[in-house]
């Protein structure tokens, strides 16, 4: 499933700090989880999260729609509940951006 994210009127539509089109940029990031491989979602969904972190870093996407996005792709790629909070804290955490 492709698309538009939860939320995506949050979105910045214009550059900001290097990110050209940043809702391209969150599709290619959800997308990754989307089609990731049974036995590397959880760390697929880890590197999507450190992507995405460093557009809510740039000023491209607000916090709020950046763990919503992330939370409903890992839904979709039937990871736990756990596993989503675990992988988005991780990555954010690891791009020194708060969860």
């Amino acid at each position: 499933m492709t698309g538009a994210p939860p939320n995506a009127g949050r979105i910045t539509r214009t550059p900001g700090r290097g990110i050209s089109h940043p809702d391209k940029l969150l599709s290619a990031h959800l997308d990754a989880v989307r089609q990731a491989p049974e036995g590397k979602r959880r760390t697929t969904l880890y590197g999507a999260a450190r992507g995405v972190a460093r557009m809510v870093a740039a000023g491209a996407l607000d916090h709020t729609t950046a763990v919503a996005a992330l939370t409903a792709v890992g839904e979709q790629a039937d990871q736990t509940a756990r596993e989503i909070r675990a992988a988005v804290a991780g990555g954010f955490r690891d791009e020194g951006i708060a969860a």
